[in-house]
């Protein structure tokens, strides 16, 4: 168990070091699909590049399974792919909560004439 605990601790390090070198993981997703989705002339969403790569990753380990860099890679992708899922609930409740408060003022503006 100690083992998963530390490949994570890892993950996470080598997760802050990227963002430190290459910026925010969500803006890297949605970046890299809109360039492959260009490239492929279909859309591509920011869980199919993380999901994709772990694909690419996956086909490695599968010939050399002791080589933890792909783990330690795959754990990260799926890291950056559900950061993303999150991150876009919270911006979709957050617009939710400030068309219903726009709403409620809309509302209470009427109940006044």
């Amino acid at each position: 168990m100690d083992s998963m605990y530390k490949l994570l601790d890892v993950t996470k390090n080598i997760l802050h070091d990227r963002e430190e070198n290459y910026g925010c993981p969500a803006c890297s997703l949605q970046e890299t699909a809109e360039m492959w989705g260009d490239y492929l002339q279909c859309p591509v969403q920011p869980q199919d590049v993380a999901a994709l790569m772990i694909l690419l990753k996956l086909q490695r380990a599968k010939d050399n399974g002791d080589y933890i860099d792909n783990w330690i890679d795959i754990a990260g992708y799926a890291a950056m792919a559900g950061g993303y899922s999150v991150a876009k609930q919270d911006t979709q409740h957050h617009d939710e909560d400030q068309q219903n408060t726009e709403h409620d003022l809309e509302d209470s503006h009427l109940e006044d004439l």
